[in-house]
């Protein structure tokens, strides 16, 4: 007899423990986060406003949140309306389920819905759960309790608050709250909140900007339905339900397609986290931009940057007049794309003339036909000036003293500096040589811009940051600060209204690039007008297309003429000093900072007979760079006979 009562409590027990089993085995399976993963990606100016906003794989706008980015009383409100036992139950409400399952019996039909937020979360995250039928019930309670066995209640929240639905194409909280409030999440009045809790129970019958009136009621009965449970006074509910709401849906912009293409990677700036970038900046810059586009025949385009002295911080990016225009190619981000830069560089070269007092701030040049070495360069107005100053050289930017000049610096050092200071690979086989005076040596406005930024403010010799928290990065500067001022106030020219203005334009080969850089009191502005393609046009100057948008952008965007002090008078340059041993190493100077991303690093000296060594052991040289085993601090050793110079040089590698 015992027997028998013992075999069914056996199986019994096994048939429990193998259904324990398989629902612990379910429970605790990997939740698929796929749609949490599938977000919008947003560009924020630096006070928090949208700039521009690309939808996610389902065309829908929707960003993830975190419960520190929410007003708590929305927490509060949401879960009384919602699942007022939410932090107390495991992801089932089993008076809720009851409620349910008695309204199917009675009424035939599903009436209470009985869903805990979590059940809710469920179907979020997966639509086939979605079904209004007890079976469907069944699923989304048992992925509920999946939820909580690896999620908290916290991160529940957070996955309901960023996929529920409220109208159209809108989806979680952020995007409701700046898509019907223009709000952010924190910033919410107590009538907005019973508003976009109730959204997501109906959003399309409740889309304030269709449906007003029932959006208003659904209003109204969340907060009359949670007025006790936060205790509102009948004054206060009062208040709340007589609130105006907005009733009108707020589109995205698109006011920075190409910063936010930039940041494809992530690796510029976070998603959804303020830029530096200023929202009526972006807005001007774009607009002045565009309007100079559309008078120049197709395919010109344009791009223009604005970016802080000292800091580096990007105030406006605009990577081209139009991104949609296709006859212009206006997807491309212009400020990326390496391109001519004209005479741009001319000032530069003779900065570090001056540092090596090769030149003084008074040099009288003979500007005259000159070749060197086959290269038989001419100005852009093919004639000569004859004797001209260093600040008539510049003014002109004549290309006769900037070649002598860069002779004399020596163009494989320089260009190497210049290669070491952007990043670009040491050992890339064309090197512009001579030619890198009159716009040679390609890169890009973005580089153009940091090269300026250490050129007139050295001691902070910033890179261009696109947040508060990359401000801080600095590199070695190109020039001393006795230099910078120099140039800067050879640049310097008083205009007929008595203002300053420090300016350098450049124009390419064949007319195909046209480029200012413009300095203010307080930033730098960079504008490129060209073809996309390196079409030859006869439209395109620096002085003529570039310069007159640089100075209206300073107008528009109220930006102050810079300050000039005069420096001291240059020292004459130093006579040719008589070594027993010559110096050997062009390039890189001691102390140099050098940038590579291929972990090769330029080196060229004055004879081709050196030898060269990296922390004591030979190495050998080609195509003009060394290897490095890594990023750090290294020796390159020259040596020429008994003669041996040495560099300690810095290796940054760049990803």
């Amino acid at each position: 007899m015992r027997t028998l009562l013992r075999a069914p409590l056996a199986i019994w027990g096994g048939a429990l423990a193998v259904v324990g089993a398989a629902l612990y085995g379910y429970v605790s399976a990997p939740v698929d986060t796929g749609r949490l993963d599938d977000a919008a990606v947003t560009v924020l100016a630096a006070d928090g406003r949208l700039l521009d906003m690309r939808l996610n794989s389902e065309g829908a706008w929707r960003e993830p949140i975190s419960l520190d980015y929410v007003d708590p009383d929305f927490i509060e409100a949401l879960t009384a309306f919602e699942d007022r036992r939410f932090f107390s139950h495991f992801g089932v409400d089993p008076l809720a389920i009851a409620r349910a399952a008695l309204s199917l019996v009675t009424e035939g039909r599903i009436v209470s819905g009985g869903s805990s937020l979590t059940m809710q979360v469920a179907r979020l995250l997966r639509p086939g759960l979605r079904e209004r039928s007890l079976g469907a019930k069944l699923r989304q309670a048992l992925y509920a309790l999946r939820l909580e066995y690896h999620w908290s209640k916290r991160e529940i929240l957070e996955a309901y608050l960023t996929l529920a639905p409220y109208g159209g194409n809108v989806e979680g909280i952020k995007a409701a709250a700046m898509a019907w409030l223009l709000k952010a999440p924190a910033e919410m009045t107590m009538s907005e909140i019973g508003l976009l809790v109730a959204l997501p129970q109906a959003p399309e019958r409740r889309r304030p900007d269709r449906f007003p009136r029932a959006a208003i009621s659904a209003k109204n009965h969340v907060l009359n339905s949670i007025a006790d449970d936060l205790a509102f006074d009948s004054a206060q509910l009062d208040e709340y339900l007589a609130e105006g709401l907005p009733l009108n849906r707020y589109y995205a912009p698109s006011l920075a397609p190409h910063l936010l293409d930039r940041n494809a990677d992530g690796s510029g700036y976070a998603f959804g986290m303020p830029t530096t970038v200023y929202a009526d900046w972006q807005e001007t810059t774009a607009r002045v931009l565009a309007d100079r586009v559309r008078r120049l025949a197709a395919p010109i385009n344009g791009a223009a940057l604005v970016v802080e002295r000292n800091t580096g911080a990007v105030r406006a990016y605009v990577g081209s007049g139009g991104y949609l225009d296709a006859a212009r190619k206006g997807g491309v981000n212009y400020l990326l794309a390496s391109r001519s830069p004209g005479s741009t560089l001319k000032p530069l070269i003779y900065a570090a003339a001056l540092d090596r007092r090769l030149i003084a701030g008074d040099h009288v040049f003979h500007d005259r036909p000159l070749q060197r070495g086959g290269y038989a360069p001419a100005n852009f107005d093919g004639g000569y000036s004859g004797a001209v100053t260093l600040r008539d050289a510049l003014a002109h930017s004549l290309n006769v003293p900037a070649i002598e000049v860069l002779h004399a610096v020596g163009e494989t050092a320089f260009e190497n500096k210049l290669r070491s200071f952007i990043g670009a690979p040491a050992a890339r086989t064309q090197r512009a040589g001579l030619s890198l005076a009159v716009g040679g040596f390609y890169l890009t406005p973005e580089h153009l811009a940091e090269l300026y930024l250490s050129l007139i403010d050295p001691v902070s010799s910033p890179r261009l940051s696109f947040t508060d928290a990359q401000a801080t990065r600095a590199v070695p500067p190109l020039v001393s600060q006795t230099a910078a001022e120099r140039i800067r106030a050879l640049l310097a020219v008083t205009l007929p209204n008595g203002r300053t203005r420090v300016a350098k334009t450049g124009t390419s080969h064949n007319r195909q690039d046209a480029l200012t850089v413009l300095v203010t009191r307080d930033h730098v502005v960079v504008v490129w007008f060209g073809t996309p393609d390196g079409e030859p046009t006869q439209a395109l100057t620096g002085a003529g297309v570039a310069l007159p948008v640089a100075e209206r952008l300073q107008a528009a965007l109220g930006l102050a003429d810079p300050v000039v002090a005069q420096p001291p008078a240059g020292e004459p340059a130093d006579a040719a000093l008589a070594l027993t041993c010559p110096p050997l190493i062009d390039f890189p100077e001691d102390g140099e900072w050098l940038r590579t991303e291929d972990k090769r690093v330029a080196v060229s000296g004055a004879t081709r007979t050196i030898r060269w060594f990296l922390d004591g052991v030979s190495v050998s040289v080609s195509n003009g760079a060394i290897a490095v085993p890594s990023g750090g601090a290294f020796r390159i050793t020259a040596a020429d006979g008994q003669c041996r110079e040495t560099s300690e040089v810095f290796v940054e590698l760049v990803h």
